[in-house]
């Protein structure tokens, strides 16, 4: 099987179309590096949810593959950043009142005009927030990030982009694991219910202002019981990430035989703006 990437970093792949499945037709997209070598099946694979554009993923013309994988709930092959399994965690966190931070967010990739930015910075009026990461040259190695976001009550994890489904380790890795209470913004707030542990982070959308979640957040951390209560679900729960994407890839190999034999997107620039680009 062969792959053909949707990506800002494999944009040059978008050249290859029309491949039938079980046909002898040639790999030429990789800029020659697999030249001539022979694929019987495709799978269209798409890249992160911030290396996509409708420029950058703009396609011609119908699209023949056994199907695509990629983070998304209805994918053919779903390869998510984190999974909610049964099972409690038995990781320990500091207790509330010994935390030191109020509310932390690791951001590399900062560009003003992402939602996520303007939020920041209406809702850094109103509460403390620590921030680490290339932006503000404050990077965290790994074996520091964890430690650093348990001693606070809050995590931003803030996505940057508000895309279908697209929860990263932003959530699953920065807050769940390191015990703080996810503040999110990204895809609606059913998307997270359906995909996390029971009351266990607050949708920036259920308030009318960063004002006014800056206002509970700091009402909260005043309420050790009912703070609490939003880390009750690590007793039941516990978070699986998938970090390595090799692991992640290796559900391919599971569910391919299942896969249909061709599956045919007749107009792929329209599907991918109809089912990635929007929260539906």
């Amino acid at each position: 099987i062969c792959f053909w990437f949707l990506s800002q970093m494999n944009a040059k792949i978008r050249g290859v179309v029309g491949v039938v499945y079980g046909s002898t037709a040639r790999c030429s997209g990789f800029r020659g590096k697999c030249e001539g070598i022979i694929c019987r099946s495709w799978l269209l694979y798409l890249g992160p949810a911030e290396e996509r554009s409708p420029e950058q993923t703009a396609v011609q013309g119908s699209v023949v593959t056994v199907g695509h994988c990629d983070y998304t709930r209805d994918a053919d092959i779903s390869i998510p950043y984190g999974q909610t399994m049964l099972g409690g965690d038995n990781l320990s966190f500091p207790a509330a009142p010994n935390r030191s931070c109020f509310a932390s967010w690791v951001v590399s990739k900062y560009k003003p005009q992402q939602t996520r930015a303007a939020f920041y910075q209406r809702l850094k009026k109103h509460i403390p927030i620590e921030v680490y990461g290339r932006w503000n040259r404050k990077p965290l190695p790994d074996k520091k990030l964890l430690p650093t976001i348990s001693n606070c009550l809050f995590y931003l994890s803030f996505e940057n982009s508000e895309k279908k489904d697209y929860i990263s380790e932003k959530l699953w890795r920065n807050a769940f694991q390191a015990g703080a209470v996810p503040v999110v913004l990204g895809p609606n707030k059913a998307t997270y219910e359906a995909v996390t542990p029971p009351h266990s982070f607050i949708h920036v959308a259920d308030f009318n202002s960063p004002a006014d979640l800056a206002t509970y957040l700091k009402v909260l951390s005043a309420d050790r019981q009912a703070y609490e209560k939003y880390l009750e679900w690590h007793n039941t729960y516990r978070i699986k990430t998938y970090s390595d994407w090799r692991e992640r890839l290796c559900q391919i190999c599971v569910r391919y035989p299942s896969l249909p034999a061709r599956k045919v997107y007749h107009d792929l620039d329209s599907w991918l703006t109809r089912s990635l680009y929007f929260n539906i």
